[in-house]
């Protein structure tokens, strides 16, 4: 025998077309319980892949950043290199390492100049400057992950003054 109540209920939520609440609210916590792990499994596979991206991206600019700051050294001695009052190569390696040391401190860079000797060298003659330095010295990397010989270089050429 089905209660009056119930019927009238019935008819409500068909002629209304509303759900009824009361079985809407069992279903969502039943479906809650089966799936509470979930996410923090979930959560344990993304993660370590999207903390590598990110510390991907941050090393990749980090290398940009070195790479143009050796460009920028080399340009600095060369500016200095094609001044005629510089005579002495020390002057020339002295003003690229300045520069590197503003995003690199205390590193190892190597500075070459072409010729080897500024003193007898006439006007119009070309200059070039190159700077050095190894990735493994400047890199967050640990040097055991990064693989050996990587060398970031910047190369300048003007005319001697």
């Amino acid at each position: 025998m089905i209660c009056r109540i119930c019927s009238v209920q019935r008819k409500l939520q068909a002629v209304l077309m509303l759900p009824n609440l009361r079985l809407h609210k069992l279903a969502l916590k039943a479906r809650c319980r089966s799936r509470r792990g979930a996410t923090a499994v979930e959560f344990a596979f993304c993660a370590p892949v999207l903390l590598m991206i990110v510390f991907g991206v941050i090393e990749f600019g980090r290398i940009l950043m070195v790479q143009n700051a050796v460009t920028n050294a080399a340009k600095e001695g060369c500016r200095k290199a094609i001044l005629a009052t510089t005579r002495d190569i020390n002057q020339v390696t002295a003003a690229a390492k300045r520069q590197m040391n503003i995003v690199a401190p205390n590193k190892n860079c190597s500075v070459s100049c072409v010729p080897n000797t500024l003193q007898n060298i006439s006007t119009g003659t070309s200059v070039t400057v190159t700077v050095g330095v190894n990735y493994s010295d400047v890199s967050w990397v640990p040097k055991s992950i990064l693989p050996s010989g990587l060398k970031l270089q910047g190369k300048a050429v003007q005319v001697r003054e």
